[in-house]
């Protein structure tokens, strides 16, 4: 029973790993109105880092800066899926709901430590 449990918890955090790779640029583009959009559609075509002057997108300029964010929001996404207990509507609601608000966290630091919103 035990094992299955695990099981289960580990699907569901690839299943929200895949969600949050499919929609990672498209948190970009609502923290920073870069222009950035889905990946099938363009993905950083559109973004501000091909335009002369700032500002231009820390995310899409700083791949460190988009890795960490990502990896805090795969690590919070990995809190919520393994924490003790059963697995229920409300965790597998929570893995999902958890990717853009610890990208939106990430993002507004990483944002205001650039100075982004000032350039």
């Amino acid at each position: 029973m035990r094992a299955g449990r695990t099981l289960a918890k580990v699907g569901l955090f690839v299943a929200a790993i895949a969600f949050t790779g499919l929609f990672f640029i498209n948190y970009c583009d609502f923290l920073y109105q870069c222009g950035c959009t889905f990946l099938w559609a363009g993905a950083a075509m559109e973004c501000n880092i091909h335009n002369p002057h700032p500002p231009h997108c820390p995310w899409c300029v700083n791949t460190t800066a988009a890795g960490g964010a990502l990896a805090f929001t795969v690590f919070a996404q990995a809190a919520v899926a393994f924490w003790p207990g059963p697995l229920n509507r409300m965790r597998a609601l929570g893995v999902f709901v958890v990717s853009p608000a610890a990208a939106g966290a990430a993002g507004i630091a990483i944002g205001l430590a650039t100075g982004y919103w000032t350039a």
